[in-house]
């Protein structure tokens, strides 16, 4: 809660609306004011610092519990190179629950992970593993708080659980934590991707050539629905070469008596001159593709030209 900022009454309405808030009395909280805001401090027996950390594919969490500001234990835990800093985070605070409702202690846990508290505040969670957290905070009642604490401000207790959680990465006893779903869907499709390059190379076509000339790699971005760059793309279409292989024409050739294939009609035939692109060199043809799906003059020539070539083999069909 909080008042209005920026407002030379806000002071005087802030005193009048919390100070009976002030003057309650529990046992089992500290009421912390402050000049626009107020805090609930667990009276807890114990203070409690988490922090997950990932160095390469190592992942782990440490929980460091505090008494009377003296260390009193401290648990480091090794995930799964599949699990995330989020789930070592999470996992560090479900953790230190677990054990207060275990051991019968009250404990205030501080955690720099905004991401964790906003997930257990959630009305309906998703993930099992914040619905069994949510489980035992809920279970464990008022013995236990959880308060944000800013990172890497030389708080002692913050800086202690940092260094631990980053020894628990590599040297933390094993914990099973299920993978993450953003996991398995990235696992999934970089083995699509694997599999889709992997056939994308191995296709021995002359059209497959052709097409790896211009796009080299696959690329989930890279929908191609204009019928005239699929048929400068792969060569195939209305053109004299490609229907003469399936005796659609009599002959491969274009009427000036070169063969009538897709380059010939966008670079070099003068029956499509007004329409030609600039030809590119063979070690930029990857940049020339690129622009060329962005640029809309250069696809309107592109469909003029196969429009005439379409027509031309309609011509040639009928003799």
């Amino acid at each position: 809660m909080g008042c209005p900022q920026g407002s030379v009454i806000s002071p005087f309405l802030w005193n009048i609306y919390i100070n009976p808030i002030l003057n309650l009395n529990s046992e089992k909280f500290l009421i912390q004011a402050f000049a626009d805001d107020l805090a609930l401090v667990s009276l807890a027996e114990q203070d409690v610092y988490t922090d997950g950390s990932r160095i390469g594919d190592d992942c782990g969490f440490s929980v460091c519990i505090l008494k009377n500001e003296h260390y009193f234990k401290i648990f480091k835990f090794k995930l799964s190179k599949n699990n995330t800093v989020f789930q070592a985070e999470l996992a560090a605070i479900n953790f230190a629950v677990r054990w207060a409702q275990e051991n019968g202690f009250k404990l205030n846990i501080y955690t720099d992970s905004q991401s964790s508290i906003e997930a257990l505040r959630r009305i309906r969670p998703r993930s099992a593993f914040v619905i069994e957290a949510n489980k035992n905070f809920y279970l464990a009642g008022n013995t236990v708080g959880l308060t944000w604490v800013k990172a890497h401000v030389g708080d002692p207790g913050n800086e202690l659980a940092d260094h631990h959680a980053k020894l628990a990465a590599t040297d933390g006893e094993n914990m099973n934590v299920q993978t993450p779903l953003s996991c398995v869907k990235f696992k999934i499709t970089n083995n699509f991707m694997k599999d889709w390059q992997y056939n994308w190379e191995n296709y021995d076509s002359d059209s497959g050539k052709r097409a790896r000339s211009f796009v080299p790699c696959v690329n989930k971005k890279l929908l191609v629905h204009n019928k005239c760059i699929i048929y400068f793309l792969t060569g195939h279409g209305l053109l004299p070469c490609y229907l003469h292989r399936f005796k659609k024409l009599n002959s491969p050739l274009c009427p000036g008596g070169r063969p009538g294939e897709a380059d010939h009609y966008v670079f070099q035939c003068p029956l499509t001159k007004e329409h030609h692109l600039k030809e590119p060199a063979l070690n930029n043809r990857v940049e020339w593709f690129k622009n060329l799906l962005k640029n809309r003059e250069c696809i309107l020539r592109l469909e003029n030209i196969f429009r005439f070539s379409g027509s031309m083999c309609n011509r040639l069909n009928q003799y």
